[in-house]
């Protein structure tokens, strides 16, 4: 669903459009997975990713999979409603993409049962069990959602105060590397909400070696407008060396999707 700009966002979302052009460093022409872009021939050569965030869906997690069928998917998400409804969603996600495909509905449920290995946890510079908040929603009855109902807006801040929280278990990606005994990944994808900024320190406090890395931001959720702002600026200077900065979508709301694509990629 494509994004409806709100008044009160206006102005922010005009200084986006400014920072954006301040931090992108390459354009991609890449092509489209569901709501993310990818270059294709870093997909079809690649092995591991790691995807962070699932929202309901994984087409695509399931659409990089047609490209290459040997991929091996960490996914990662922590909120209740996708825990127990996590093999729904993997065989669900994507129907319109592999229906005109011949035997693309049982292909698809096939990449959902073994290309995709879910684990029922967020990602967070610290291990352990956290808060994970939530500002409970309403049903069409006007009744509030339990938070087993609820998958929107879930983050580990609680930037106001008044949000409710559940207990999930969070892990750093160093240890979530170590586990899988993996020394390097292909592909990042992140939907964090606010972990964003903790997630680019610890890639690069950790030598952590990628390949392309795909997050969307979402502002003033662990801080101000202007904080974020820098902190993004911090994080592209960071990877200035070693990776080129690209725009994913352009957004309508107080949030920013980039790209960090290795600079040997030939895909630029």
């Amino acid at each position: 669903m494509a994004d409806v700009l709100k008044p009160q966002h206006a102005e922010i979302v005009d200084k986006i459009r400014l920072l954006e052009q301040e931090v992108i460093t390459a354009k991609q022409r890449w092509k489209k997975y569901h709501n993310y872009y990818a270059p294709q021939e870093l997909i079809k050569e690649s092995k591991r990713v790691l995807s962070f965030g699932v929202g309901g869906d994984v087409s695509f997690e399931k659409l990089i999979c047609l490209d290459n069928p040997m991929l091996e998917i960490k996914l990662y998400d922590p909120t209740p409603w996708t825990r127990n409804n996590i093999k729904g969603i993997l065989n669900s996600s994507g129907r319109k993409y592999f229906k005109d495909i011949q035997d693309g509905l049982d292909l698809s449920k096939k990449i959902g049962a073994t290309n995709i290995k879910y684990e029922p946890t967020g990602y967070a510079p610290t291990n352990g069990v956290q808060d994970f908040y939530y500002t409970p929603e309403k049903n069409e009855q006007g009744q509030l959602l339990t938070v087993k109902q609820q998958w929107k807006s879930f983050s580990a801040f609680n930037p106001d105060g008044t949000r409710l929280s559940t207990k999930v278990q969070f892990k750093n990606i160093e240890t979530i590397m170590q586990e899988h005994n993996w020394d390097s990944v292909d592909i990042i994808k992140t939907d964090i909400e606010g972990h964003w900024y903790n997630f680019a320190n610890e890639l690069l406090e950790k030598n952590i070696q990628f390949k392309y890395w795909v997050t969307e931001i979402e502002l003033g959720l662990n801080d101000n407008y202007e904080k974020n702002f820098e902190q993004i600026k911090e994080v592209c200077a960071n990877f200035k060396s070693n990776y080129k900065v690209v725009i994913n979508r352009k957004r309508l709301k107080p949030m920013l999707e980039l790209g960090f694509i290795k600079n040997e990629s030939t895909d630029i």
